[in-house]
């Protein structure tokens, strides 16, 4: 297996769609760059749309191939590096951690602790069409920070 970035002109494009949903930010990245560890102060959720990814995670060294649902805590280290010689491409939704605090609690009629992502990577074809839908949603929104129908270049 290979890891690392691709031969040939690099490729790293991203795009972000922030408040059509207060405290909610969407991001497409097309990339065969190293990520270096790091973290974010989001809850992440996303799917691997094209390519694969090695990547360290709070869990474990994990692999996520597209189709994948993949997830990151807010301060959780993680990074990432393309396999296969190629780019990858995901799509990712960040969710402010009071935004999930306050519907956790709503929904939880009050009973809501610290909650986390326990698994950085899932394989469930279903939920990444959900996920899928959401940032789909999120795209074709109408928010105040940008105009409707099309990522912000970033």
């Amino acid at each position: 297996m290979t890891t690392g970035p691709a031969t040939g002109p690099a490729t790293d494009r991203f795009r972000v769609r922030r408040d059509v949903v207060p405290g909610v930010d969407a991001v497409l990245a097309e990339s065969d760059r190293c990520f270096a560890r790091h973290t974010h102060d989001q809850f992440g959720v996303g799917v691997i749309l094209d390519g694969a990814q090695l990547s360290a995670s709070g869990r474990g060294q994990v692999v996520g191939e597209a189709g994948d649902v993949i997830t990151v805590n807010p301060g959780e280290v993680h990074d990432g590096a393309a396999i296969g010689g190629r780019a990858r491409r995901w799509s990712m939704l960040y969710f402010a951690p009071d935004l999930v605090a306050a519907y956790g609690a709503e929904i939880g009629e009050g009973r809501w602790g610290a909650r986390e992502f326990d698994r950085p990577v899932v394989s469930d074809r279903h939920l990444a069409g959900q996920v899928r839908s959401l940032i789909a949603a999120m795209e074709a929104g109408d928010g105040p920070g940008d105009g409707p129908g099309a990522f912000a270049a970033s």
